[in-house]
């Protein structure tokens, strides 16, 4: 049965809002590292220099790792699709 926000919980609605907030946080910062990443892309291009480096990013996995609870290989996985991601617009 779902429910209208009129019959939520106003403790559940301040969450969700937070959650929101903290996913619109999470976009930006996404989008500032992607920034980031295309720049040193591009000075590797210029240098011949190859995109991947997969070693560093399984030391950037692994230290990511040991800095939060959060499950290690939901960590993993999302570093993952991050260095994909980061890959594709720095090969454009």
């Amino acid at each position: 049965m779902a429910y209208g926000k009129k019959n939520m919980n106003p403790q559940i609605l301040k969450l969700r809002e937070d959650v929101g907030s903290v996913d619109k946080n999470l976009i930006r910062i996404l989008e500032k590292r992607f920034e980031i990443t295309n720049k040193i892309g591009e000075i590797k291009n210029v240098n011949g220099i190859p995109i991947e480096d997969l070693k560093r990013e399984e030391e950037i996995i692994n230290f990511q790792q040991k800095l939060t609870k959060i499950s290690p290989e939901f960590v993993k996985k999302l570093f993952k699709l991050i260095f994909e991601e980061s890959k594709k617009s720095q090969l454009k």
